[in-house]
Formats: C-alpha cells, sequence, structure tokens
C-alpha cells in the first residue's frame, strides 16, 4: 500500500506536480499518483486484477523491467526538452 504522507507534505509535491517530465512508477494500483505527476507526467502501474503467472512474465507484460522503465523514461525526458 502506497503510503502518501511524505509526498503530500513540503515543497516538494507542487515541484514534482509541475514538472513536464515526472514518471512514477508504481509496483500496484496507479490510483493516486495523477495527483503527483502532474498532467505531463507518466505513470507504470496496474490498472487492473486477475492476470495470473510468474513474476517474470508479469513484471515484462506491465512494463516493469529496467529495460522498459529507463526507455519510458528517456522519451520523457526528450518529450520535455521540447514543451
Amino acid at each position: 500500500m502506497t503510503v502518501w504522507r511524505p509526498a503530500r507534505t513540503g515543497r516538494r509535491t507542487s515541484r514534482w506536480s509541475s514538472s513536464p517530465a515526472c514518471l512514477a512508477v508504481e509496483l500496484g494500483v496507479a490510483q493516486g499518483w495523477d495527483r503527483y505527476i502532474g498532467g505531463h507526467g507518466e505513470m507504470i502501474g496496474i490498472g487492473r486484477f486477475g492476470a495470473s503467472a510468474t513474476a517474470k512474465v508479469l513484471l515484462e507484460k506491465y512494463g516493469f523491467s529496467v529495460a522498459s522503465v529507463v526507455a519510458r523514461a528517456k522519451k520523457l525526458l526528450d518529450v520535455a526538452r521540447f514543451t
């Protein structure tokens, strides 16, 4: 379960939500992260239940592999440079 208290305190929240290059990675339900990543940020998370496979297969399928997260972050940074 996500603990929101540290993210809600201080100036960090406004800095996260106003950044054009914010990527949140949640190995669980993505609900709630939109508040912190803002309109320009992206989320890697799980939006449904019921998948059944080995952890390796599920992590790859949902985009949690290191290669997938790095590729998504690089793409987001490239887009942010031109906005």
